[in-house]
């Protein structure tokens, strides 16, 4: 293994270079060759990543506003002018197209401008008060944020988190996933020449690490994207410390195709929303339910366009569906197709992998998928749309209701009154009308259910962030 590039820790504007331990070999989901080896954090490894980062702390808290945006738009800029090799690695590590790739890496310095901007923008508020008193409110950073972040969006999602407590006078310890840590570690090297030392540090491992991380008496909050299970049990560390935390974690989000609904417009985005990054996405469209007049023809067009779509490694640029992201979860999304032919849905396209490396799996589409089935009540993350038909919209809000998950839903529709019945009725965080796109730059959000709790993106994310102190001040 000694020719396998070997990745690093990166502590205080440095790579950290642990003691021979544990490490994990990680490979090319498109065909299972090695890329690179990750060593396992220790407690002692996290300990020096959160002393760095207290540190730190300090002197970036004590920056203006404004002199932290500006060093956040030149870290945006360093990401735009890496987009290329960044988007790369992504998809040798994680196995999506490179086009996905790309947009990714560009969204993201978006998004890090976008944070920069509304940090500068931060009231919090002035109350009237009587003669020689002033009554104010004061934000002061929470201090160390741990950022527990997962593979799907490697450098999307985290990097959305991780400078959204950056911009508001944070420092933060990064934990990304262990199925994916390159994708946000080089660029983050890259950044070294921009960021003070310390400001933030990345400990790669598994949920070893985590634990470790979310444990650790400095760290003053926690930011966690991942699945209900690990982020049930890191609400429970939070507990035990009374410590702040803002969690998304799964979903299993409704697709609803109303009968006042133009087909040539609802397919192409149905499609999008289902198998986009090989359906492994928190707010992947993976429940379908189609107004029984349409359910036929909408079954058959969404098929049809499924199977047209070109599987095969993601640096081609020609493949519109990579590989899942491992053994594991390509087990998984197995398991929930065949579970569900054996109760009796029908596979209209898909359904069956074809031998050979990687981790492919066919776009399919599944009809009549029974209620029970794993297929339609469990997080499948993966390129698979399983369908139902309803009779009357009071009976498709409520059937989308059903389960345990509330992060976002899609309607396609021409009537008002049932979008506006929609955005009252539905136990959602996202509701997408007519589009497959879920917000909009500087808006917020806040899961429902067990998808999570606490505001992601915006304004309301930002505030989050920050410790707010009243101040009754008299003369």
């Amino acid at each position: 293994m000694a020719d396998i590039p070997q990745l690093h820790h990166f502590i205080d504007g440095r790579d950290f270079t642990a003691k021979a331990g544990e490490e994990r070999l990680l490979s090319n989901p498109a065909n299972e060759v090695p890329l690179w080896r990750m060593p396992l954090a220790t407690a002692e490894i996290v300990a020096t990543a959160v002393a760095a980062a207290r540190k730190a702390g300090d002197a970036w808290a004590a920056l203006a506003p404004t002199d932290r945006a500006s060093i956040l738009h030149r870290c945006a800029s360093q990401i735009r002018s890496d987009a290329e090799e960044i988007a790369r690695r992504i998809t040798l590590e994680n196995g999506k197209p490179v086009t996905e790739s790309r947009v990714e890496a560009l969204i993201t310095a978006d998004e890090i401008v976008a944070v920069a901007e509304l940090a500068t923008q931060l009231r919090t508020g002035k109350q009237a008060s009587q003669a020689r008193s002033l009554s104010f409110q004061h934000a002061r950073p929470r201090g160390v944020v741990a950022c527990i972040m997962p593979w799907n969006y490697p450098l999307l999602t985290v990097l959305s988190h991780v400078f959204a407590a950056l911009s508001v006078g944070n420092t933060v310890v990064l934990k990304p996933s262990e199925k994916a840590p390159n994708s946000v570690l080089a660029p983050v090297r890259a950044l070294s020449k921009i960021l003070p030392d310390g400001v933030l540090n990345i400990v790669m491992g598994d949920g070893v690490a985590g634990k470790e991380l979310v444990a650790h008496p400095h760290v003053d909050c926690v930011l966690f994207v991942g699945s209900q299970r690990t982020g049930q049990r890191v609400a429970e560390e939070c507990a035990r410390h009374l410590r702040p935390s803002i969690m998304e974690l799964g979903g299993k989000d409704c697709f609803i195709v109303d009968a006042l609904c133009d087909l040539d417009r609802a397919v192409p985005v149905a499609l999008e929303c289902a198998m986009r990054n090989a359906g492994q996405i928190c707010t992947s469209s993976e429940r379908f339910l189609v107004h029984r007049s349409l359910y036929p023809e909408f079954a058959d067009r969404l098929a049809k366009a499924a199977a047209r779509l070109q599987i095969g490694p993601g640096l081609e640029e020609a493949t519109q569906i990579g590989p899942l992201i491992d053994a594991s979860q390509l087990a998984i999304v197995e398991s929930h197709v065949a579970g569900s032919a054996a109760a009796g849905a029908e596979i209209l396209t898909g359904g069956r992998r074809e031998a050979g490396q990687g981790f492919f799996y066919p776009p399919t589409i599944v009809a009549d998928v029974p209620a029970d089935c794993a297929l339609w009540q469990d997080e499948t993350f993966g390129p698979v749309a399983a369908l139902r038909p309803f009779d009357d919209f009071d009976e498709a809000i409520a059937m989308a209701n059903e389960g345990p998950y509330g992060l976002g839903a899609v309607l396609f529709t021409d009537s008002s009154r049932h979008a506006m019945q929609a955005m009252d009725q539905l136990d959602v965080g996202l509701l997408k009308v007519n589009t497959a796109i879920g917000i909009a730059t500087g808006s917020t959000w806040e899961p429902a259910k067990q998808s999570g709790f606490g505001y992601g993106n915006g304004r309301e994310l930002l505030l989050s962030l920050v410790h707010q102190k009243s101040v009754l001040w008299q003369a």
